[in-house]
């Protein structure tokens, strides 16, 4: 693998000086995920918005965050095996804890060592610096790239993408862990239409989605008082947004939480 650090963002994201303070002053997906890992990279702010949860809602969440992790670990384990030697992680959080379970990148390293490429994307500013210093992605192992998945056509197109190893025209992963879920239901349709088109045959794309329970109701309540959308929505309704973006297919849906993979 060969890695390219950039310090310039891939897509239009929150880079002023005071909007970078402010990511510091509200929570932020990435630390409130990391704070139900039971990590240490999340801010007073972030575990505000989870006070007052119920333990059984709390255990929930914590659930299906471990759930998503499981699942796109394990799309990477079966795409690398069949020979997929390419891996894209669009809306990428906070390193996973140790133990927990593996990352894209050293499931792609075991089965094909240097002769692969991995990128990770994230929207935050916070979560990127994070994944440079503080991720076990050894330098070679993956790239890190600035870049919100709202703007899918900029990000896919941009020299960023271009710089590393992908090449469009081979298969690819593509692991959207828990994303469409901050997205509109226009932008994920974009978003999934995009990728249909940019995708090569052979390719497989995955996501993780929230479903409506007690838990993720009172979580998205609690998101949009921070300002910010978090859907959770029927499994019928991910299954839509896949068809009307191109993917024929059937989700699968443990409690809370929506899984779905299809191959292209």
């Amino acid at each position: 693998m060969s890695p390219h650090l950039h310090d310039e963002p891939a897509t239009p994201v929150r880079r002023t000086r005071e909007e970078w303070t402010s990511m510091c002053l509200t929570p932020a997906p990435a630390r409130v995920d990391d704070r139900l890992r039971n990590g240490i990279d999340n801010y007073a702010v972030d575990r505000k918005l989870l006070d007052g949860l119920v333990t059984e809602a709390i255990g929930e969440l914590r659930e299906a965050i471990g759930a998503s992790d499981r699942h796109t670990a394990g799309v990477a384990e079966q795409a690398a095996r069949q020979g997929i030697r390419q891996a894209l992680v669009l809306g990428a959080g906070l390193p996973i804890p140790r133990r927990a379970c593996p990352e894209v990148h050293e499931v792609f390293d075991r089965h094909h060592g240097d002769d692969c490429t991995v990128v990770y994307v994230t929207d935050d500013p916070v979560a990127w610096a994070l994944l440079r210093l503080k991720s076990n992605i050894a330098p070679g192992c993956a790239d890190i790239i600035l870049g919100d998945t709202r703007h899918i056509d900029t990000l896919l197109t941009s020299p960023h993408i271009e710089a590393t190893d992908v090449d469009p025209k081979q298969p690819t992963v593509v692991a959207l862990p828990g994303t469409l879920a901050w997205l509109t239901d226009d932008q994920a349709r974009h978003a999934l239409a995009t990728l249909h088109h940019w995708l090569a045959p052979g390719s497989i794309l995955t996501l993780t989605h929230p479903t409506p329970t007690d838990a993720t109701r009172d979580l998205s309540l609690r998101w949009e008082t921070a300002g910010m959308l978090w859907a959770h929505r029927r499994p019928a309704e991910v299954a839509a947004l896949f068809r009307r973006g191109g993917f024929a297919g059937t989700v699968e849906a443990p409690s809370g939480l929506v899984t779905a993979t299809y191959a292209i």
